[in-house]
């Protein structure tokens, strides 16, 4: 799972990491660029340069672009995206296209026509995600992080669905909440959805390989205030893993395609977070390593 997703998995819980999801490292970055402008007799690193607020992932994703003046940011724009890896990073604006295709000018109705990146009217009717409106309604929901090789699709007790299927034609049966799939760079995909649990359901989530490979699952529920990990297992092609829950279940069983149920790991969301910095003196810095853990009555 790439630190982007868990920070806003966690942010739903905890407010002091909202602004480390991708709509506040925007406005951070946007904030950084007009500093930097502000003063262009002394600082002339923008000269010659436009900039401005974008979008990707039918809405889904949100970033800055800088661009050479009398140029088409879609063609020759550096984007400005810290979010995925929670780190500074930039990348070519076909590079970030690859993953969070389509790509627009932010449509949010603060930043429509005031940047040279927000005047295309077009760009607003590619608006369709609906995560907006779930957190301005602060709607009691389930949500996941799926990291996988496969097609993920969720059906609802009366048998809706929702799901993104291969050519990337979304199905919403399923009203309220949101499924966004985005490419991981590995082959696979990563999902992250919110089910409006307001309508009072149980819900499947079915996971067919598109190839040999491992997944991961992250949900969170917010009724019961519960994250639930279940660590990486295989699936073949074909095969197909199954999760099925309820706003007042507790405790998902995950099913394997070899009809194996699993329970998650599970821990209470909180306002207090605490982290643990390892420090190697033996290995370069960006290194993975190991460390073993062992919590003691959930402490």
């Amino acid at each position: 799972m790439n630190p982007g997703h868990a920070t806003n998995l966690i942010s739903l819980n905890n407010k002091e990491y909202e602004g480390y999801a991708c709509g506040g490292y925007q406005g951070m970055v946007l904030k950084f660029l007009h500093d930097i402008q502000s003063n262009p007799a002394e600082c002339t690193l923008l000269n010659g340069y436009e900039f401005g607020p974008i979008e990707g992932s039918y809405g889904g994703h949100h970033a800055i672009v800088i661009y050479p003046e009398g140029t088409s940011w879609k063609e020759t724009g550096t984007v400005l995206d810290p979010w995925y890896h929670q780190r500074p990073e930039y990348m070519a604006i076909g590079t970030w296209e690859k993953v969070f295709s389509p790509v627009t000018g932010d449509t949010s109705s603060s930043y429509r026509h005031i940047y040279p990146t927000t005047r295309d009217s077009s760009d607003f009717k590619k608006s369709a995600w609906t995560a907006a409106e779930a957190y301005t309604k602060e709607l009691s929901t389930l949500g996941g992080l799926i990291k996988c090789p496969v097609d993920l699709s969720i059906d609802d007790a009366s048998g809706k669905r929702k799901e993104i299927r291969g050519d990337g034609t979304p199905v919403n049966e399923i009203a309220g909440g949101y499924l966004l799939r985005q490419a991981d760079g590995e082959g696979g995909y990563e999902y992250y959805f919110h089910i409006d649990q307001a309508r009072p359901s149980s819900f499947t989530l079915h996971m067919t390989g598109q190839s040999t490979g491992s997944f991961e699952v992250l949900l969170y529920n917010r009724g019961t205030n519960t994250f639930s990990l279940f660590g990486a297992h295989t699936i073949r092609r074909g095969e197909t893993a199954t999760i099925s829950f309820t706003p007042s279940n507790p405790a998902p069983v995950l099913q394997l395609p070899d009809r194996t149920s699993l329970r998650p790991i599970q821990f209470s969301g909180s306002n207090d977070f605490s982290a643990l910095v390892f420090e190697s003196r033996s290995r370069p810095p960006g290194t993975t390593v190991q460390v073993p853990l062992t919590l003691v009555d959930g402490r």
